[in-house]
């Protein structure tokens, strides 16, 4: 039988066990929390540097940087309203000002961003791409004249530190699949896109891009299926935005935010062109000064376009661009203050 004393000792053991437990417990918890809090803090404070680094980019003109992440890494997302944010862990923040193309993750060490200006000819926005150097890109030409055009253009412009892999459709049918987490292909041309054998069952996201339309596609194993086409002006600007982007909610919502800008920054020229129209007019001056044309950059009611009007409008900023380069080479050949 067990005395009194030895279930009092007992008892005490048995007492300590649950408190040291308790107490364990109640220190594990803390460390948890405070864990949890400073991933947080972490991660905010990323969000936040980074929101300065697009302000940077987007200050810069053709300016190409490589970013340190760490490893909660970045998320861009943009819905049908076109609400943009960039996250790190629970911190997010909204796109703000910044025009940005980029895939939905971005999980490797560090990040290339590269800001691009969108001119109409003067310089409107700085576009702002984000690229993964952990994600594979394939471009897939066919032999049309679209895509030879398009090949070139794409050689001068995207910088060195982004790398695209080049490559015919025979060579493609035949490419070894590398492990990459992600595989970004895109298909130039009029030519039909496929998957070869080696990438079925991967993680592929597809983007065919022809004179008229650009078709973002879904791969289901060996097939694809197009989830969203959209008409576009063959734009070097645009095609850019689209391949950087991870979806077409993404591309659009940059788009419409282009346009909104493009207001603005057309309604400072076009009052700068009255201004001087009536200054050169009371110097007796012939200076044709292109009030309506810059009018004519000006898009009503941007949030509410369907995808055709932004067609529509893009391709009608495109035609008064050319006009405005010719009317202000005019006005220089007439010794005419410029506008821009």
């Amino acid at each position: 039988m067990i005395d009194n004393k030895g279930f009092a000792l007992q008892f005490h053991w048995l007492f300590i066990l649950i408190a040291g437990g308790i107490i364990l417990v109640f220190f594990f918890s803390v460390a948890g929390k405070q864990k949890a809090l400073s991933d947080e803090k972490l991660s905010l404070s990323l969000v936040q540097s980074m929101d300065a680094i697009f302000e940077m980019a987007g200050a810069g003109e053709g300016t190409s940087q490589v970013i340190p992440l760490p490893k909660n890494g970045l998320g861009f997302s943009c819905t049908g309203t076109c609400d943009c944010f960039v996250q790190s862990g629970s911190a997010r923040k909204s796109f703000g000002n910044n025009i940005i193309f980029s895939e939905d993750e971005v999980k490797a060490p560090e990040v290339i961003v590269w800001s691009l200006p969108w001119k109409v000819p003067f310089r409107v926005v700085n576009l702002i791409f984000v690229s993964d150097p952990e994600t594979r890109k394939i471009f897939v030409f066919d032999d049309s004249p679209f895509a030879k055009d398009l090949k070139d253009k794409l050689a001068e412009i995207i910088p060195d530190n982004i790398i695209f892999e080049q490559m015919s459709f025979a060579e493609f049918n035949s490419v070894s699949f590398d492990g990459s987490d992600l595989t970004k292909v895109f298909f130039v041309g009029n030519s039909r896109p496929f998957i070869p054998s080696a990438f079925q069952g991967k993680n592929i996201e597809l983007l065919s891009i022809n004179p008229q339309v650009l078709a973002f596609y879904d791969v289901q194993g060996s097939s694809l299926v197009p989830y969203d086409f959209i008409k576009y002006p063959a734009d070097i600007t645009w095609i850019l935005a689209a391949m950087f982007s991870a979806d077409k909610n993404m591309f659009v919502c940059g788009l419409k935010s282009a346009l909104q800008r493009l207001n603005l920054v057309a309604k400072v020229f076009s009052d700068r062109a009255m201004f001087l129209a009536e200054k050169t007019d009371e110097m007796g001056l012939e200076c044709a000064y292109p009030v309506d044309e810059l009018d004519d950059l000006i898009t009503e009611n941007v949030v509410g376009l369907s995808d055709d009007d932004l067609f529509s409008s893009i391709s009608r900023i495109n035609s008064v661009r050319d006009s405005l380069v010719v009317r202000n080479d005019q006005l220089i050949e007439r010794s005419c203050p410029e506008l821009f």
